[in-house]
């Protein structure tokens, strides 16, 4: 569930920043920001519930919920209000293909080869699991560690790589 809410405000989030981008800036733009706006909240939300012992599925299901419900209502409220400036209530085929029009032939060969990359990148994360030697010894202890201690901060460990190593992957992993 809390991924389905991840995946879903994301998308929001791209979409509120091309709507609200003039000019030159495209979707490309609008991923990089989304990106690094996520990689902010993660961070953040993660240090602030270590902070209060309350890193648990359930303050993260309460974050993410609350974060989706309020990009959707941003991500309306912007497409409304475009919508309204062109005179008219369009639909999201319509709007969508009116935005990807423009692309010229190089862009969308980026944005072919973007989506079979991640496709087959998602076709192999469902089908196997993580079992190469970093994420055995010190990836997923480590998470599992922060979710049964509801805190990020350290603990006795014999393995240092999972107290000395930047966690950036090991936030989203655990989100």
């Amino acid at each position: 569930m809390p991924i389905l809410l991840f995946i879903g405000s994301f998308i929001f989030t791209i979409l509120i920043f091309r709507l609200a981008m003039t000019g030159k800036d495209g979707w490309r733009s609008a991923f990089i920001k989304s990106c690094l706006t996520f990689g902010l909240i993660i961070a953040l939300s993660t240090e602030l519930l270590s902070a209060a012992a309350a890193f648990r599925f359930n303050w993260l299901l309460i974050l993410w919920s609350a974060l989706f419900l309020g990009i959707a209502g941003a991500a309306l409220h912007h497409l409304f209000k475009f919508w309204r400036a062109k005179g008219q209530i369009a639909i999201f085929p319509a709007y969508f293909r009116e935005k990807l029009d423009p692309l010229d032939a190089i862009d969308r060969i980026c944005l072919i080869v973007t989506g079979t990359i991640l496709g087959m990148t998602l076709l192999a994360a469902l089908v196997s699991p993580p079992n190469n030697l970093d994420s055995m010894s010190y990836h997923m202890p480590r998470v599992m560690h922060w979710v049964q201690n509801a805190s990020v901060s350290h603990y006795p460990t014999n393995n240092l790589r999972q107290i000395s190593f930047p966690p950036g992957a090991e936030y989203i992993i655990a989100h």
